[in-house]
Protein backbone atom coordinates (compact mmCIF):
# COMPACT_ATOMS: atom_id res chain seq x y z
CA UNK A 1 0.00 0.00 0.00
CA UNK A 2 2.83 2.35 0.75
CA UNK A 3 4.33 1.69 -2.57
CA UNK A 4 2.24 4.33 -3.46
CA UNK A 5 1.22 7.89 -3.63
CA UNK A 6 4.40 8.65 -0.63
CA UNK A 7 7.03 10.84 -0.78
CA UNK A 8 10.32 9.20 -1.02
CA UNK A 9 13.94 10.07 -0.01
CA UNK A 10 17.12 9.71 -1.98
CA UNK A 11 20.47 10.27 -2.67
CA UNK A 12 22.72 10.01 -5.91
CA UNK A 13 26.33 9.17 -6.51
CA UNK A 14 28.77 7.19 -8.90
CA UNK A 15 32.04 5.33 -8.74
CA UNK A 16 33.90 3.51 -10.79
CA UNK A 17 32.66 -0.34 -9.75
CA UNK A 18 28.77 0.59 -9.55
CA UNK A 19 27.55 0.21 -12.77
CA UNK A 20 24.11 -1.05 -12.50
CA UNK A 21 21.45 -1.59 -9.99
CA UNK A 22 22.66 -5.40 -8.71
CA UNK A 23 26.31 -3.61 -8.28
CA UNK A 24 24.27 -1.96 -5.69
CA UNK A 25 22.07 -4.37 -4.01
CA UNK A 26 25.00 -6.28 -3.80
CA UNK A 27 26.41 -3.71 -1.02
CA UNK A 28 23.50 -4.06 1.36
CA UNK A 29 23.50 -6.82 3.85
CA UNK A 30 22.93 -10.53 2.58
CA UNK A 31 19.77 -11.45 1.75
CA UNK A 32 18.02 -8.02 2.90
CA UNK A 33 17.14 -7.26 -0.82
CA UNK A 34 14.97 -8.33 -3.52
CA UNK A 35 14.90 -6.94 -7.24
CA UNK A 36 11.31 -7.27 -8.54
CA UNK A 37 11.07 -5.49 -11.31
CA UNK A 38 12.30 -2.76 -14.11
CA UNK A 39 9.89 -0.15 -14.53
CA UNK A 40 8.26 -0.53 -18.64
CA UNK A 41 8.46 3.24 -18.94
CA UNK A 42 12.86 3.01 -18.76
CA UNK A 43 15.03 4.63 -21.36
CA UNK A 44 18.10 3.52 -22.30
CA UNK A 45 19.54 6.49 -20.48
CA UNK A 46 17.26 6.30 -17.19
CA UNK A 47 16.58 2.88 -15.94
CA UNK A 48 14.19 2.79 -12.87
CA UNK A 49 13.48 -0.39 -10.96
CA UNK A 50 11.66 -1.87 -7.74
CA UNK A 51 13.31 -3.94 -5.23
CA UNK A 52 12.68 -5.16 -1.62
CA UNK A 53 14.14 -4.46 1.44
CA UNK A 54 13.65 -6.26 3.88
CA UNK A 55 14.92 -5.32 8.01
CA UNK A 56 13.31 -6.00 11.40
CA UNK A 57 13.24 -2.58 12.01
CA UNK A 58 10.57 -0.86 12.18
CA UNK A 59 10.32 2.51 10.09
CA UNK A 60 6.72 3.04 10.77
CA UNK A 61 4.01 2.51 12.52
CA UNK A 62 0.54 1.35 12.69
CA UNK A 63 -1.48 -0.48 9.67
CA UNK A 64 1.71 0.38 7.32
CA UNK A 65 3.67 -1.94 10.13
CA UNK A 66 1.54 -4.69 9.89
CA UNK A 67 1.36 -4.70 6.02
CA UNK A 68 5.16 -4.68 5.97
CA UNK A 69 5.03 -7.58 8.51
CA UNK A 70 2.43 -9.90 6.88
CA UNK A 71 4.69 -9.26 4.00
CA UNK A 72 7.68 -9.84 5.11
CA UNK A 73 9.89 -13.24 6.02
CA UNK A 74 11.94 -14.79 9.15
CA UNK A 75 10.68 -11.93 11.33
CA UNK A 76 11.40 -9.34 8.97
CA UNK A 77 9.31 -6.67 7.30
CA UNK A 78 9.37 -5.83 3.27
CA UNK A 79 9.56 -2.61 2.22
CA UNK A 80 9.45 -0.58 -0.85
CA UNK A 81 12.18 0.84 -2.71
CA UNK A 82 13.42 2.05 -5.72
CA UNK A 83 16.79 2.78 -7.61
CA UNK A 84 17.77 4.45 -10.50
CA UNK A 85 20.51 4.31 -13.13
CA UNK A 86 20.98 7.51 -15.54
CA UNK A 87 23.22 7.42 -18.15
CA UNK A 88 25.24 10.72 -18.48
CA UNK A 89 28.13 10.61 -21.10
CA UNK A 90 30.68 8.01 -19.20
CA UNK A 91 29.21 7.84 -16.22
CA UNK A 92 26.15 5.67 -15.07
CA UNK A 93 24.69 8.13 -11.51
CA UNK A 94 22.76 5.70 -9.13
CA UNK A 95 19.66 7.12 -7.39
CA UNK A 96 18.47 4.75 -4.51
CA UNK A 97 15.30 6.23 -2.67
CA UNK A 98 13.65 4.99 0.24
CA UNK A 99 9.74 5.57 1.57
CA UNK A 100 10.88 6.34 5.57
CA UNK A 101 13.41 8.86 7.27
CA UNK A 102 14.22 5.71 9.59
CA UNK A 103 14.64 3.39 6.31
CA UNK A 104 16.96 6.28 4.93
CA UNK A 105 19.35 6.26 7.97
CA UNK A 106 19.74 1.94 7.61
CA UNK A 107 19.58 1.80 4.13
CA UNK A 108 21.93 4.89 3.48
CA UNK A 109 24.32 4.59 6.04
CA UNK A 110 25.09 0.52 5.12
CA UNK A 111 25.46 1.84 1.49
CA UNK A 112 27.80 4.73 2.92
CA UNK A 113 29.89 1.66 4.82
CA UNK A 114 29.99 -0.96 1.96
CA UNK A 115 31.41 1.64 -0.69
CA UNK A 116 34.37 3.09 1.59
CA UNK A 117 37.38 2.56 -1.01
CA UNK A 118 35.78 2.67 -4.12
CA UNK A 119 36.34 6.12 -4.31
CA UNK A 120 32.75 7.15 -4.50
CA UNK A 121 31.27 10.21 -5.11
CA UNK A 122 27.73 12.00 -4.11
CA UNK A 123 25.91 14.48 -6.14
CA UNK A 124 24.33 17.42 -5.04
CA UNK A 125 22.72 20.37 -7.32
CA UNK A 126 24.44 23.64 -7.02
CA UNK A 127 21.18 25.76 -5.52
CA UNK A 128 22.84 28.88 -6.71
CA UNK A 129 23.58 28.12 -10.07
CA UNK A 130 20.48 26.12 -10.20
CA UNK A 131 18.71 29.97 -9.50
CA UNK A 132 21.44 31.80 -11.50
CA UNK A 133 20.41 29.45 -14.39
CA UNK A 134 16.54 29.97 -14.14
CA UNK A 135 16.70 33.95 -13.50
CA UNK A 136 19.02 34.36 -15.90
CA UNK A 137 18.21 32.08 -18.75
CA UNK A 138 18.10 33.34 -22.86
CA UNK A 139 14.15 32.21 -22.49
CA UNK A 140 15.08 28.67 -23.92
CA UNK A 141 14.05 26.95 -20.29
CA UNK A 142 10.13 26.75 -20.38
CA UNK A 143 9.37 23.17 -19.28
CA UNK A 144 11.51 23.69 -16.24
CA UNK A 145 11.06 25.85 -12.76
CA UNK A 146 11.51 26.41 -9.00
CA UNK A 147 7.66 25.98 -7.19
CA UNK A 148 9.52 26.49 -3.90
CA UNK A 149 12.76 27.87 -2.35
CA UNK A 150 14.00 28.45 1.08
CA UNK A 151 17.27 30.51 2.34
CA UNK A 152 19.97 30.91 4.76
CA UNK A 153 19.77 35.15 5.55
CA UNK A 154 23.00 36.74 6.83
CA UNK A 155 23.22 40.22 7.66
CA UNK A 156 19.94 40.63 9.37
CA UNK A 157 19.82 40.35 12.93
CA UNK A 158 15.89 39.65 12.33
CA UNK A 159 15.48 37.24 10.40
CA UNK A 160 17.76 34.12 9.67
CA UNK A 161 15.49 32.02 7.34
CA UNK A 162 13.18 32.88 3.96
CA UNK A 163 10.55 31.05 1.93
CA UNK A 164 9.16 31.30 -0.94
CA UNK A 165 6.82 28.74 -2.53
CA UNK A 166 4.54 29.26 -5.72
CA UNK A 167 4.11 28.37 -9.16
CA UNK A 168 7.29 29.84 -10.52
CA UNK A 169 9.49 31.55 -7.42
CA UNK A 170 12.56 33.22 -9.02
CA UNK A 171 10.44 35.28 -12.05
CA UNK A 172 7.72 36.00 -9.47
CA UNK A 173 7.08 39.92 -8.72
CA UNK A 174 8.16 39.13 -5.03
CA UNK A 175 10.97 36.85 -5.58
CA UNK A 176 12.26 40.56 -7.92
CA UNK A 177 11.42 42.86 -5.24
CA UNK A 178 12.41 40.95 -1.98
CA UNK A 179 15.44 39.04 -3.13
CA UNK A 180 17.04 40.69 -6.07
CA UNK A 181 16.84 44.00 -4.10
CA UNK A 182 18.90 43.24 -0.76
CA UNK A 183 21.45 45.40 0.19
CA UNK A 184 24.08 44.23 2.45
CA UNK A 185 21.90 40.97 3.31
CA UNK A 186 23.14 37.63 1.86
CA UNK A 187 20.59 34.97 0.55
CA UNK A 188 22.11 31.96 0.34
CA UNK A 189 19.69 29.13 -0.84
CA UNK A 190 19.12 25.61 1.48
CA UNK A 191 16.06 23.86 -0.18
CA UNK A 192 14.85 24.18 -3.53
CA UNK A 193 11.24 22.44 -5.51
CA UNK A 194 12.24 21.78 -8.87
CA UNK A 195 9.61 20.94 -11.40
CA UNK A 196 9.45 19.84 -14.95
CA UNK A 197 6.06 20.12 -16.77
CA UNK A 198 5.81 19.67 -20.74
CA UNK A 199 1.85 21.54 -20.09
CA UNK A 200 0.39 18.52 -21.77
CA UNK A 201 0.05 16.21 -18.45
CA UNK A 202 3.97 14.85 -18.40
CA UNK A 203 4.80 16.42 -14.26
CA UNK A 204 7.52 15.83 -12.15
CA UNK A 205 8.46 17.27 -9.35
CA UNK A 206 11.80 17.01 -6.92
CA UNK A 207 13.07 18.75 -3.65
CA UNK A 208 16.85 18.88 -3.55
CA UNK A 209 18.78 20.65 -0.59
CA UNK A 210 22.56 21.82 -0.80
CA UNK A 211 23.66 18.44 0.84
CA UNK A 212 22.87 16.02 -2.05
CA UNK A 213 19.29 14.64 -0.38
CA UNK A 214 16.78 14.30 -3.06
CA UNK A 215 12.57 14.32 -2.32
CA UNK A 216 9.74 13.10 -4.43
CA UNK A 217 6.45 11.64 -5.10
CA UNK A 218 5.92 8.07 -5.97
CA UNK A 219 2.84 8.05 -7.84
CA UNK A 220 0.09 5.26 -8.56
CA UNK A 221 1.98 1.96 -10.30
CA UNK A 222 4.85 4.35 -10.31
CA UNK A 223 4.26 5.92 -13.30
CA UNK A 224 6.15 9.56 -12.76
CA UNK A 225 9.44 7.93 -12.14
CA UNK A 226 10.16 7.93 -15.89
CA UNK A 227 9.64 11.55 -16.04
CA UNK A 228 12.26 12.68 -13.38
CA UNK A 229 15.12 11.89 -16.59
CA UNK A 230 13.94 15.64 -17.51
CA UNK A 231 15.16 16.75 -14.72
CA UNK A 232 18.32 14.85 -14.91
CA UNK A 233 18.74 15.97 -18.17
CA UNK A 234 18.22 19.34 -17.46
CA UNK A 235 20.14 19.41 -14.39
CA UNK A 236 23.73 17.34 -16.08
CA UNK A 237 23.21 19.36 -18.91
CA UNK A 238 23.54 22.51 -17.85
CA UNK A 239 26.55 21.48 -15.46
CA UNK A 240 24.28 22.08 -12.69
CA UNK A 241 25.29 18.93 -10.43
CA UNK A 242 28.67 18.67 -8.02
CA UNK A 243 30.51 15.60 -7.07
CA UNK A 244 31.61 15.27 -3.36
CA UNK A 245 32.85 12.38 -1.11
CA UNK A 246 30.75 14.06 1.64
CA UNK A 247 28.01 11.77 2.93
CA UNK A 248 24.61 13.66 2.52
CA UNK A 249 22.62 12.23 5.08
CA UNK A 250 24.64 13.16 8.50
CA UNK A 251 24.96 16.69 6.82
CA UNK A 252 21.27 17.43 5.71
CA UNK A 253 17.95 17.97 7.17
CA UNK A 254 16.50 14.88 8.72
CA UNK A 255 12.40 16.12 8.22
CA UNK A 256 9.71 14.54 5.07
CA UNK A 257 9.48 17.68 3.38
CA UNK A 258 6.24 19.73 1.94
CA UNK A 259 5.38 19.03 -1.43
CA UNK A 260 3.18 19.30 -3.93
CA UNK A 261 4.93 17.80 -7.12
Amino acid sequence: MFRYQREYRAIAFHAASLQSVPDVLGLLPKQSTALQETLENSTDQLEVCHAFYYSRSEFTQGKLLEEAKEKGRRGMARYNMYLFRFAWKRQRILFVAVPFSKMATEVFDALHVGTRGMGLKYHAVDLGSLISCLTNGDGSITNHRLTAAKFDVEGDSAVDRLGMSGDDVVHSRSYKRICEGLRGITLSPLRCRLVYDDHEGTRFGMQVDLHGNYWFRVRQHAVNLAWSEHLFRFLYGEKLMMASPAFPLHRGVTDEGDYDG
